[in-house]
């Protein structure tokens, strides 16, 4: 199973495909875990570090729902433009760990593909928009066109982000059959 991830503190992307024959795809799962701040929190610390434990269950439920990887798969962090504060920094960090742990866990490495890349590999252009790279994968994969649709609009980019790094995989590497 190829597992890809959208690592973020407040919308984290995820994909789940299993690969058939050359070069078949069968999306499994696509969808963003949404966090939102804790109302208990007392610092913005605190507020953190309750969102990653709530993604780090997501993702052991989405590995028990579906299966255990044979590939991770995860875009790289970009750091927003401008002042990002350490607290910011730090939480995304933090994030993109649940997905080294995750691939430490069963014996993997994740593969790690800049965002320019990814878009430049789906859409055909380094500056490509959000929208032109969801829509290319949706047009390669129809099945992953349905789980897309399923997702909510405004979070439809971190789902498709980690749709384009399992994209990223299957035309890249040589990732383990699977039947």
């Amino acid at each position: 199973l190829l597992y890809g991830f959208d690592s973020s503190l407040t919308h984290f992307g995820y994909a789940v495909a299993r690969l058939y024959g050359d070069t078949g795809v069968q999306w499994l799962a696509c969808g963003v875990i949404v966090t939102k701040p804790s109302a208990d929190a007392r610092t913005k610390t605190d507020d953190a570090r309750a969102r990653v434990e709530g993604i780090a269950r997501e993702l052991r439920a989405l590995v028990e729902r579906h299966g255990r990887p044979s590939v991770i798969a995860v875009e790289a962090l970009a750091l927003p433009l401008g002042k990002t504060s350490l607290v910011t920094v730090s939480a995304l960090g933090r994030c993109r760990g649940l997905v080294d742990a995750l691939a430490v866990e069963h014996g993997l490495t994740a593969h790690e593909y800049q965002p320019q890349a990814l878009k430049a590999l789906v859409a055909g252009a380094r500056d490509a928009e959000k929208s032109a790279v969801e829509r290319k994968l949706a047009c390669t994969y129809p099945g992953l066109e349905q789980l897309l649709q399923q997702v909510k609009p405004a979070n439809r980019e971190h789902a498709a982000d980690a749709a384009a790094a399992i994209h990223a995989v299957v035309t890249t590497q040589s990732p383990e059959k699977t039947p």
